[in-house]
Formats: C-alpha cells, sequence, structure tokens
C-alpha cells in the first residue's frame, strides 16, 4: 500500500513540477499534467523523436531510459 502512496505522490510532484517547467520552455502548462502526454512534450523539449516515450512502456528498460532522459 505505501509502494502505490509513493508511486503516486512522485507522479503528483513529478506533474506538478512540469506543469510549471513547460511555459518556459514555450510549451503549455496543462501538457504537464496529462500521463503521457507530458513524456512527450518533454521528449520534444529535449530534442528526443517522440517513439521513446513506447520504451517507457518496456519493463526494465523504463527504468533505465527514465534515468537517462
Amino acid at each position: 500500500m505505501w509502494l502505490l502512496i509513493f508511486i503516486l505522490v512522485s507522479y503528483l510532484v513529478l506533474s506538478v513540477s512540469l506543469y510549471f517547467l513547460f511555459p518556459k520552455a514555450g510549451e503549455a502548462g496543462w501538457k504537464g499534467l496529462i500521463p503521457f502526454l507530458n513524456f512527450i512534450t518533454w521528449c520534444k523539449i529535449v530534442g528526443r523523436p517522440t517513439w521513446h516515450v513506447a520504451l517507457l512502456l518496456l519493463p526494465l528498460v523504463n527504468v533505465f531510459y527514465f534515468m537517462q532522459a
């Protein structure tokens, strides 16, 4: 149960921080609050192809890829 709470709180913190970060990068802030759209927008901002978001769906690959991004 604590793991689920930790994951939800972590995702909320990430989404809110992206909400304030995206306008500074020239994107709409609301895109940071929508799951997977925030990762697509994040890939566009850092200059990676949007298909890299699909790597986040693969077990074990997502951990290493998310750390690299």
